[in-house]
């Protein structure tokens, strides 16, 4: 099974096997599920460029009524870019 600590977005790119129901958790008291990240060199890079995030990202429309993905600033890093055709807008 995997651990809390390897519930992490990141885990995409070590396991394409890994699903929502495998990385999503709910932390009290919130409301809603999270996916967390964790900081590693070229993770977000990595992760963002996964096929694997697409497949997660389409999972999650199914499930979810809204799915939020915190990002880096659009104008500073190119990250956002891997994101865009994997999302329906940025604020």
């Amino acid at each position: 099974g995997i651990t809390p600590a390897e519930r992490n977005l990141s885990r995409l790119v070590d396991d394409p096997s890994a699903s929502l129901a495998d990385l999503a958790t709910r932390p009290a008291p919130l409301p809603f599920d999270v996916i967390t990240t964790t900081p590693r060199p070229a993770a977000c890079y990595d992760t963002y460029r996964s096929p694997n995030l697409s497949a997660l990202l389409a999972e999650a429309r199914q499930r979810y009524d809204y799915v939020v993905v915190d990002a880096p600033p659009l104008a500073t890093v190119p990250d956002s870019q891997f994101l865009a055709n994997s999302v329906d807008g940025f604020l």
